[in-house]
């Protein structure tokens, strides 16, 4: 899906872009930084082989978040969740509406 998606002209360039301008020497990742603790219920999906966010930055989320927090970890799952595991992630997301 995404390799026929992101050969189709001017995608692949458009999705770098995002990433040039958000990330660029006028707005380095020190501007990133947030101060205040998340205070909502969250949860953090979080796919095992995903080769973007590791298991310990994933496990250290929590620490940054003073509300009820929970990690679902999705075995065999990389990043894009939302694709590999469709069922998965609408469950988690009704449950935690839903309380």
């Amino acid at each position: 899906h995404f390799v026929r998606s992101l050969s189709r002209p001017g995608r692949l360039t458009a999705g770098l872009n995002y990433y040039r301008a958000n990330l660029s020497r006028d707005h380095a990742w020190t501007s990133l930084r947030v101060d205040a603790d998340v205070k909502s219920p969250t949860t953090l999906l979080w796919g095992d082989q995903d080769p973007a966010l590791g298991r310990s930055q994933a496990e250290k989320t929590g620490q940054h978040v003073t509300g009820e927090y929970k990690l679902e970890v999705l075995e065999g799952a990389g990043h894009w969740l939302q694709f590999e595991r469709p069922a998965e992630i609408t469950r988690s997301m009704v449950e935690g509406l839903s309380k």
